[in-house]
């Protein structure tokens, strides 16, 4: 057996706590019922009697159930047909520029990331930041919450180096994301900004490893100033026009394509050809099996509370009644 959570367990001694409350509770009641119920402060002690243990191994049983006890674990796997995406967005410093529908250009690129998400079924999904060096922010996954997650926290500063190496970053998406046999789409954003990382030649190394590439440039021709630098950034679509067209089958979309058309060119070169396993452990589950028992033993409290309430009010009432009584006599 196993506890999911076991942290719960921490709250343990609430129960002794309680037990020690309610049994201090039932001595100021058993001495209130002598004083003045007389014969029923025997019926009254019992049923007060069972309230610490009602109460204690109520909490108990509960505090268990929150810990999750379970067994059996059960490996169940999941199969799925889609194809495998990198999605490889540009996060220098020029993707701050402000010139998209008046977002930056990076900024407009998330949005329309995670707007994509909302069609995608089925295919694994992995994002790669690139600037002077390349960062995987999120690997190949079905988690699209994760993924959506890591898109969220994008931003300029998300590679650790300055500049712009595309032709580098080519390199290490085909190199740490294809394997022979299987396809692979890569999909990139960015401004065009480069500093002669060769990007057009290392997309002419997507044709051998069976790699498709689509290029979206982000960005105006006539540009907007890099906020903090000082400079102008233009979108450089020969440049990207040219690494499009240097991989077989290569895509390029500029500045005349709005990037929430984004869902419809994904789909329209969609490619269902990839099957991904996924597995999660299934347990039998141990917490119902304390969950009843709190509940019938909380029951049974409450129950006692509302007769013992009965009683003492009863007998409260008869125990005046018959103080009354005799001063009454007295005075006669």
């Amino acid at each position: 057996m196993t506890l999911l959570n076991p942290h719960a367990l921490f709250l343990l001694p609430l129960a002794a706590l309680l037990w020690f409350l309610e049994f201090r509770g039932v001595s100021l009641s058993r001495a209130w019922a002598s004083a003045w119920l007389s014969t029923q402060g025997s019926r009254l002690g019992f049923r007060a009697a069972l309230h610490p243990w009602l109460v204690s191994l109520s909490f108990l049983c509960l505090t268990l159930a929150l810990a999750r006890p379970v067994w059996d674990p059960v490996n169940v796997d999941r199969k799925s047909s889609g194809q495998d995406t990198v999605f490889l967005v540009d996060a220098s410093r020029s993707m701050n520029t402000v010139d998209v529908s008046g977002s930056s250009r990076l900024d407009a690129v998330k949005l329309a990331l995670l707007d994509l998400l909302n069609g995608i079924d089925g295919d694994r999904v992995a994002l790669v930041a690139f600037a002077g060096t390349s960062v995987a922010k999120c690997p190949l996954t079905l988690d699209y919450a994760f993924f959506a997650q890591a898109v969220k926290n994008l931003d300029a500063g998300s590679a650790s180096r300055g500049g712009t190496l595309l032709g580098d970053a080519l390199r290490e998406v085909r190199k740490d994301f294809s394997a022979p046999g299987k396809k692979l789409s890569v999909w990139v954003f960015t401004d065009g900004g480069d500093q002669e990382s060769f990007p057009v030649e290392a997309a002419k190394e997507y044709a051998d490893a069976g790699v498709s590439l689509v290029v979206w440039g982000v960005g105006t021709l006539s540009g907007g100033e890099v906020p903090e630098r000082g400079v102008t950034s233009a979108l450089n679509e020969n440049l990207l026009r040219e690494v499009a067209e240097a991989a077989p089958g290569g895509a390029y979309f500029g500045s005349a394509v709005p990037l929430w058309t984004l869902p419809t060119e994904y789909r329209a070169r969609h490619r269902r050809d990839a099957v991904a396993t996924s597995s999660r452990v299934v347990w039998r589950e141990g917490a119902w099996f304390l969950l009843w028992p709190a509940l019938a033993l909380f029951a049974c409290d409450l129950g006692l509370r509302l007769s013992s309430s009965g009683v003492e009010i009863t007998g409260f009432a008869r125990a005046l009644a018959r103080r009354f009584r005799r001063k009454g006599d007295r005075e006669k």
